[in-house]
């Protein structure tokens, strides 16, 4: 009763339960072994785990039994079960979750643990029913305290998994062992703050501590608490993981206002936000816009307490008009607490049309508040910021949630107010990318790009008409994206005079805002005017020595196209190079000698991976072979840029199966060729469409390349006598082994496969005598027939419908070797892949796979025993995981 539950295959938890029983394991077991088996049983074993069937039951009917030497003992093992350190704590989190694989794992099982922390919650809740000890009730507060107290990094990592538990147990010595750690400067809690990313999922132990928290929440009692602990979370929280489950995000939870995850009623939430506010500010502003209800919004359910019972007398209601009243209040204290504070504003400007009952009030404060700002840089945020309210906001005047005409009006009359005084910073954001005109059309984008565009022409030919050329070139300086100034002057209408004087002075800048804008207009001016103009500009570019940079900057504003590149050839060899080391390869067009054309410069100017999303383009696939291994060959010389993203990786992989499948419809490269550029490129093929067909060919038809592949990966066997050197190179013999590795693994053509898909007997067998001779001479025998196995375990069904095919079972029969039937049935195993089942189902589909191979087994088992024997041999294992599956289905309801 004091263990709850315990697995027997952990010696660690067979001594803890001798500690407690005060007797050798085997005795308390067999003393135990008559309350097994039957339906209403008080204990469950499921395999080799024991489970008391109902706790409360067993602590209401034996707790007056429990001495104090009982608790004695069970306080001692309870602070080292519980206190025992996580060895996972100690690996890289990227390899956590490889932690059981690699035979690391918490000294005692979670069961044990978790039955520890349900004793600690039955001696807090029912501690009364202990009579031999006074006050046994309070041993829990002092166990948990006890545990937690100057807990550092380690110790409440390895906790997380129950934090639950222990919430519930001492809610009291829980918060108060969070706070101190919070108080620290450094707070050891924080260590629950980082992720394991290797998983599938990823794993956060800030996950554990949340719901342990917001369980906790339900309580009015501790609400004040739980709440002010969350908001000092979300302050270290910084920056914010990339999981939900975050502090904020239980906050919401709790406060909602249309559903509260708490009983306490919402005067009594209202009370605990104004104490927020007062002690973490910045958390209490995020969680008011957060429960501020709005249009569809959404929210999860946060955990119940599982023991304690939370719940009041009489449960507040939510009606409209309490979430009225709440979002009247949330909004009262955000108009209070937003102040000259320009990042909340911006934040308020999201969420105004949710501002109760009145938003004029917002508006009114906002009136105020706008002389008060003096940094030219905060006023320039909020004009933006407004900016962008009111294109949104006027862009759907009929939209449910659009703010009224007035209220908009109001609004722009604030950011007039806060336009810059200077004339240039005042128009230079419409000559951006991304543009909100603050009195958009209504008659949907185009018509609101042509009047962005024609706002532009007006702004352009205003400046320039004040200010002349350096007025435009002052706008450029201004923008990120000033090539739309040279448009917008061309489109209106300036004559050909003030072109080329605007024109000249941006060509021939030093900044590249100003160059900017030569770009944007020889663009413009090149559609209409084409080759003669620019290659006048560029002769007179020539002639009176602009420079290299002038030069380079006419030639990339003209079109991706084979006469802008023999400009640049004219141009000289170094002006050539330049052009191509930064010619954009998106807008260069698809015919097929223009597409050879740039592949071979920029592969000479060293861009052989931008090269390869070009080639890939090829769609008619008219690129001759040489010309598409030469760019794979280049490509990979070249490392990624170090601006380039996850993005770019994935569509150079996806560029690369492209080329290698063209190659493949070809049929004019060597299949050592093809093998070569697989080799290099395994890593991006091994999940990938396209499987490196040549290398495994190639590797099924040499067996020098087999033991090529296990010189690298393996080291001669002790006992063979062969001795190696170690590599002068470490790093790139580590990389090859994996290189090699990653091959093994995907290697499933069987040495002698026809065409057909049949196999030849004698060819495979020839092709095994070969290997292992070999594999022999390098010491390396027993780990290259276990790698046969394997490679012989991808063999289809034998022409009988049996599997494996027979060229298979005569040689695994004929060479008898145990690796290699070892290797055979495992292989198998790992060639299955994911399976899908649902939480009961047991080990149903392993015992179907098990029964497939005992009749593939009794099929041939007098013409190939030893084959045979492996499918036995298989069918066992599928057997095992069967009986294991079934026991984790049985134990779904033991509650962990």
């Amino acid at each position: 009763m004091l263990a709850g539950g315990w697995d027997d295959e952990s010696e660690f938890d067979k001594a803890k339960i001798s500690e407690l029983a005060g007797q050798p394991y085997e005795e308390a077991a067999a003393a135990l072994a008559r309350y097994v088996g039957e339906f209403d049983s008080p204990l469950r074993k499921v395999g080799k785990t024991w489970r008391v069937a109902s706790p409360p039951d067993a602590w209401l009917l034996l707790g007056s039994y429990v001495t104090a030497a009982d608790i004695d003992r069970f306080e001692a093992a309870a602070h080292e079960i519980l206190g025992s350190t996580d060895p996972r704590y100690d690996m890289e989190p990227d390899d956590r979750w490889m932690a059981s694989v690699r035979g690391i794992r918490p000294v005692y099982s979670g069961l044990l643990r978790h039955g520890v922390g349900e004793v600690l919650i039955l001696l807090a809740l029912w501690g009364d029913k202990i009579r031999m000890v006074p006050s046994a009730h309070r041993r829990a507060d002092a166990i948990v305290s006890k545990l937690l107290r100057g807990a550092d990094q380690r110790r409440w990592w390895s906790l997380s998994r129950d934090f639950r538990l222990l919430a519930e147990a001492s809610p009291n010595a829980f918060l108060t062992a969070i706070e101190d750690s919070l108080d620290q400067n450094d707070p050891p809690i924080r260590s629950l703050f980082g992720s394991d990313e290797g998983g599938v999922f990823g794993t956060e132990h800030l996950s554990d501590l949340l719901w342990a928290l917001e369980s906790l929440a339900w309580s009015p009692e501790l609400l004040a608490r739980v709440s002010l602990v969350l908001a000092r979370l979300d302050a270290i929280d910084s920056p914010p993981g990339r999981f939900a489950n975050r502090p904020g995000n239980s906050l919401r939870h709790i406060f909602l206002l249309w559903l509260p995850q708490t009983h306490a009623p919402l005067e009594q939430r209202l009370r605990v936000l104004d104490l927020i506010r007062k002690r973490e500010n910045d958390a209490a502003w995020k969680l008011m816009l957060a429960v501020l209800p709005q249009a569809h919004d959404t929210s999860d359910h946060a955990p119940t307490p599982r023991w304690r019972d939370f719940t009041v007398d009489k449960s507040e209601v939510v009606t409209w008009p309490l979430i009225a009243r709440g979002a009247a209040a949330i909004s009262e204290r955000i108009l209070s607490d937003v102040g000259l504070h320009v990042p909340r504003w911006l934040a308020l400007f999201d969420r105004l049309v949710d501002i109760a009952p009145d938003r004029n009030a917002a508006i009114d404060l906002l009136k105020r508040a706008e002389p008060q700002i003096k940094s030219e840089t905060d006023r320039s945020r909020l004009w933006e910021g407004l900016r962008k309210v009111l294109h949104h906001h006027r862009q759907f005047p009929d939209a449910d949630w659009s703010l009224p005409p007035d209220e908009l009006d109001r609004l722009e009359t604030v950011y007039d107010r806060l336009a810059p005084s200077d004339p240039f910073e005042r128009v230079a954001w419409l000559f951006e990318q991304s543009v909100s005109l603050p009195n958009p059309s209504h008659e949907g984008w185009q018509a609101e790009e042509r009047q962005l565009d024609e706002t532009r022409r007006q702004t352009a030919r205003t400046i320039f008409s004040a200010y002349g050329v350096d007025g435009i070139l002052k706008l450029a300086r201004l923008v990120s994206t000033a090539g739309y100034i040279g448009r917008a002057l061309f489109e209106a209408g300036l004559g050909k005079a003030d072109l080329d004087k605007v024109l000249e002075a941006c060509v021939r800048s030093d900044n590249p805002h100003e160059r900017d804008v030569a770009h944007g207009l020889i663009i413009s001016v090149f559609r209409e005017r084409k080759e003669s103009w620019a290659a006048a500009l560029i002769a007179k570019a020539r002639k009176e020595k602009w420079g290299d940079t002038a030069l380079l900057t006419i030639l990339r504003a003209l079109p991706q196209e084979r006469w802008t590149w023999d400009q640049a050839a004219q141009a000289g060899e170094a002006i050539e190079q330049a052009y191509w080391r930064r010619a954009p390869i998106l807008w260069i067009g698809d015919d097929s000698d223009n597409l050879a054309f740039s592949v071979r410069k920029l592969i000479e100017v060293g861009r052989a991976r931008h090269a390869v999303h070009l080639a890939a383009r090829d769609r008619e696939h008219r690129l001759q072979s040489d010309l598409l291994v030469s760019v794979l060959t280049e490509a990979l010389g070249q490392p990624f840029e170090g601006d380039s993203d996850a993005n770019e990786t994935t569509m150079f992989q996806h560029h690369v199966v492209e080329i290698l499948n063209q190659l493949d419809e070809k049929q004019d490269v060597s299949m050592d060729a093809l093998a070569r550029l697989e080799w290099a490129y395994l890593p991006l093929l091994q999940y990938s469409r396209r499987q490196p067909k040549a290398l495994v060919k190639a590797l099924s038809e040499q067996p020098s390349l087999f033991i090529d592949m296990l010189r690298a990966v393996f080291k001669p066997s002790e006992d063979s006598g062969v001795v190696e050197p170690e590599p002068t190179d470490p790093e790139r013999a580590g990389a090859v082994a994996q290189q090699a590795y990653r091959l093994l693994d995907l290697w499933s053509r069987i040495p002698g496969t026809r065409d057909d898909g049949t196999i030849d007997p004698n060819a495979l067998k020839a092709w095994i005598e070969q290997a292992r001779s070999l594999a022999k001479a390098v010491g390396r025998s027993e780990i290259a027939d276990s790698r046969i196995g394997a490679m012989l375990s991808a063999s289809p069904n034998g022409a009988d419908g049996v599997w494996p095919a027979e060229a298979v079972r005569e040689v695994i029969d004929h060479f008898g070797s145990k690796p290699m039937i070892d290797g055979f049935w495992i292989g198998k195993r790992n060639r299955r892949g994911v399976t899908s089942r649902r939480p009961g189902d047991g080990g149903n589909l392993e015992r179907d796979e098990a029964a497939k191979y005992r009749k593939y087994a009794a099929a041939i088992v007098y013409e190939h025993p030893g084959t045979a024997k492996a499918l036995d041999t298989l069918a066992d294992s599928y057997e095992q995981d069967a009986r294991r599956q079934d026991e984790d289905a049985e134990r779904l309801d033991w509650g962990q």
